[in-house]
């Protein structure tokens, strides 16, 4: 099928004004016309292949149109998903109220872990953990002339947690030196915090993720009751006996 497509005198015209610094010295007039012109028309060949490849090209087309309609996909999915749960307040609360029982701490200590590669530091920070030397002044004393001898690291940890061996005693106090991941730790427990359900904040996160879940799956049953899906068998072989190769 045969395309045309309309430029006008004045497009060229243009084009020479933009480049006629081209012109090289004592170049004859009608070659460098010629010349410019031969320019203008490989920049409008590749300009028009460039806007309609789509149309000539079927595999960039696939592609193009598999974009597109991801596009629209994530744009539906934000309008009546992602976004629509984030704005139901209420829905999220019945969903945290029903399942309740499945948003637990597991039992946790919450403590102070000082790690090191040098034992002998370890244990000047245990003596000074054990005569109640603030972490401060314990990361201040150890941690001279720009050296970090120590990386204390704090918080609520859980049994499986790695910063803490896998031996760990769930204990008030200040622990035992241990060796662990070619390190040795020492730890302050401030207080042993027993399993417990997760409130609606500490648990936000994971019913955010299963209630959309929810509204998602209902969505779609929604839409299969209101429309029917044809499936073309003989294109689907097609496809499949393509897929194989």
């Amino acid at each position: 099928t045969s395309v045309v497509v309309i430029y006008f005198y004045h497009d060229f015209v243009l084009y020479m004004e933009s480049n006629q610094k081209q012109i090289a010295k004592k170049q004859n007039f009608n070659s460098f016309i010629k010349q410019l012109y031969q320019g203008y028309l490989k920049k409008r060949i590749l300009a028009y292949h460039e806007d309609n490849l789509e149309n000539i090209n079927p595999d960039y087309a696939a592609v193009l149109s598999e974009y597109r309609e991801g596009l629209l996909l994530f744009d539906l999915m934000q309008e009546k998903i992602w976004d629509a749960v984030k704005e139901d307040s209420l829905g999220l609360q019945k969903h945290y109220q029903e399942n309740k029982r499945n948003y637990n701490w597991p039992k946790r200590v919450d403590a102070t872990v000082i790690s090191g590669s040098s034992k002998d530091i370890i244990e000047k920070a245990k003596q000074s953990l054990e005569n109640e030397t603030d972490i401060d002044t314990i990361k201040s004393e150890l941690n001279k002339k720009g050296i970090q001898n120590i990386i204390v690291s704090s918080g609520k940890f859980t049994k499986e947690d790695k910063a803490l061996p896998k031996e760990f005693i769930f204990k008030k106090g200040v622990s035992e030196i241990y060796n662990h991941n070619e390190a040795y730790h020492v730890v302050i427990v401030k207080e042993v915090l027993e399993a417990s359900g997760k409130s609606f904040k500490d648990a936000k996160g994971r019913i955010i993720s299963e209630y959309q879940e929810v509204v998602e799956n209902n969505w779609i049953t929604n839409l299969k009751s209101k429309y029917s899906v044809d499936i073309n068998q003989k294109t689907l072989k097609k496809v499949k006996k393509a897929l194989k190769k």
